[in-house]
């Protein structure tokens, strides 16, 4: 499960901090906002690399239509953004508009009141043009009330596997390996031909990014263990079958012994563990591996960058058998109005522009498919393997259970049950197992299944009878098929 959260602070001691902050000091606005000389400048942070240049231009056309407005974008690094967030809020000094992230969810920033709802930017007319399920409780709404403009697809960072067609071609792989078996031949093939110079695979799983080998573990496991599926942002590592959190499924075992018969036959790349995302999508670019695992941003990245010679598929599995991620009607990547900002008439403007322009910029620079499926009218295709990349993500991920719509209650559990919940991700414990620090893939992950249980079945107990494990079960659902209940 990709894990952003700050231990935050201990949630009761960091709310009951900001809130007594927030009593104690009349309403503000971030300081870089405000007026001056008949222009009104509003304050943005974005916390997204991959966007930058997109509200770079949005913003650019913007303000030659609304030369009274001037909008200043920082571009917070993600590392950094959850510590400045609270800070900003503990000061009162939040930004006009900025990034959300999962680790300060929807419920505790109402619970602060530090954001404000937006119905009037995203009417029920606008609500109808984005892809099902972007409207989901605990995400983008509270009450039925919409507080996220999302930004990107819900699909936001599916995982699949682009390969090198020139490397392919030289080391002779004529067919897109489908099954761990046939990768690992390949690899071996690669690595002996080029006298070890090129590997079968590269991925990003240092420290800092090891949530991108979290997703790729959860996703290839749930082509055997189907009833624990990952999701990018929202509840995952629960069977919603039990209603319990489960690591140590055999699809996830087996899907570290296949990392670790990569790394035994020399099939992937030494630098992975300690490359970060940015790092091993450069290195794939120079060919130092055939295959890399990887989000749909990469593919973006690779337009970017001018690497145009790459083909993507979905990654190999055990038997070859299809994966699936579950999406839960979240919106990764999407922005927050601050209550107390002093130019909402301008926040709203520039909102609403953003959403007449922002997604077919989106489009245009090759990020990704936008979540307003309109947007994609009359635009040229940024690179040529972009339809294959939105094919494949819209075929991998379906619409799955979401208990927060079953009981919004649950939104607080989660939050507390995760303030208690190991730090690390799976690809922690895969560079545990890799590097030797871990022989016993087995009890590790067990161990970390009782962890996790133990601090979501002490939420519920703290929930006074608002949660129970029931809310966590979903005996209707069938994996694979889209849950539209």
């Amino acid at each position: 499960m990709k894990k952003f959260l700050v231990p935050i602070i201990g949630i009761v001691f960091f709310l009951s901090m900001v809130l007594s902050g927030c009593s104690s000091s009349s309403s503000s606005d971030a300081s870089s906002s405000g007026s001056s000389k008949g222009v009104t400048t509003i304050a943005v942070w974005n916390r997204w690399p991959e966007l930058n240049e997109t509200f770079k231009t949005t913003i650019a056309d913007f303000e030659k239509d609304n030369p009274n407005i001037h909008v200043k974008l920082t571009n917070v690094p993600s590392a950094q953004y959850t510590a400045q967030l609270q800070a900003a809020i503990q000061g009162n000094q939040l930004p006009d508009i900025f990034g959300y992230t999962p680790s300060l969810s929807l419920s505790q920033l109402t619970q602060l009141g530090v954001i404000r709802n937006i119905d009037d930017v995203i009417t029920n007319k606008k609500k109808d043009q984005f892809v099902q399920g972007t409207w989901a409780e605990g995400y983008t709404t509270l009450k039925n009330k919409v507080y996220q403009f999302p930004l990107m697809i819900g699909y936001h960072y599916t995982n699949m596997m682009f390969y090198n067609k020139d490397i392919l071609k030289k080391y002779g792989i004529t067919q897109i390996p489908k099954t761990w078996g046939q990768f690992i031949k390949d690899g071996e093939q690669i690595y002996q031909k080029s006298n070890g110079k090129t590997y079968g695979l590269i991925v990003g799983g240092n420290a800092s990014t090891n949530f991108e080998t979290n997703g790729e573990i959860m996703a290839m496991a749930a082509s055997i263990s189907p009833d624990v599926f990952w999701n990018s942002g929202g509840v995952t590592g629960i069977d919603y079958k039990t209603g319990k959190y489960d690591f140590d499924t055999s699809g996830i075992v087996d899907t570290m012994n296949f990392f670790k018969e990569m790394k035994d036959k020399n099939v992937l790349h030494p630098n992975s563990m300690q490359s970060d995302d940015m790092q091993s999508k450069g290195l794939f670019e120079n060919g130092v591996a055939a295959f890399t695992f990887d989000g749909t941003m990469a593919a973006g990245v690779f337009n970017s960058d001018g690497f145009k010679d790459w083909g993507v598929a979905a990654m190999p599995t055990k038997d070859g058998n299809p994966y699936y991620e579950g999406f839960q009607g979240e919106s990764p990547a999407g922005l927050l109005v601050s209550e107390n900002t002093k130019h909402y008439k301008e926040v709203k403007l520039f909102l609403d522009y953003m959403f007449e322009h922002f997604y077919k910029n989106l489009a245009k620079n090759g990020v990704e498919e936008p979540p307003v499926k309109s947007a994609m009218q009359g635009i040229t295709l940024p690179y040529p393997q972009f339809k294959d990349v939105a094919d494949l993500q819209n075929k991998i991920k379906i619409l799955a259970p979401n208990p927060y719509n079953k009981n919004l209650a649950t939104v607080d559990v989660i939050a507390n049950a995760q303030s208690n919940e190991p730090t690390d991700s799976l690809g922690t414990v895969l560079q545990g197992y890799l590097s030797g620090q871990i022989s016993d893939i087995q009890s590790a992950l067990k161990q970390r299944t009782d962890k996790y249980n133990k601090a979501l079945s002490d939420a519920i107990k703290q929930s006074n009878g608002k949660v129970s494990q029931s809310d966590f079960q979903f005996p209707d659902w069938t994996p694979f098929q889209p849950y539209n209940h």
